[in-house]
């Protein structure tokens, strides 16, 4: 934030902040279209520590989309 503080004149000139907001917009959006976002999402995990026999216990979650509530029926 510094660094667009410092070449952006910070109020001085307002069009200069405005080309850069833009500039690093343009960035942005340039480089989601080349590298994208995950296809799919990881796994959630949850790790912990047993405190009465000191182990360590991880588990691993997953959601499939057949799991998922199903809507409830309209009423007529």
């Amino acid at each position: 934030m510094s660094a667009y503080w410092a070449l952006s004149g910070y109020g001085l000139r307002a069009s200069r902040a405005l080309y850069w907001l833009a500039g690093t917009m343009l960035i942005t959006v340039v480089l989601l279209m080349g590298f994208g976002l995950p296809q799919d999402t990881p796994k959630q995990r949850a790790t912990g520590t047993v405190p009465s026999a000191g182990g360590k216990a991880t588990f691993e979650t997953s959601t499939s989309p057949s799991s998922t509530p199903a809507q409830a029926p309209k009423r007529k």
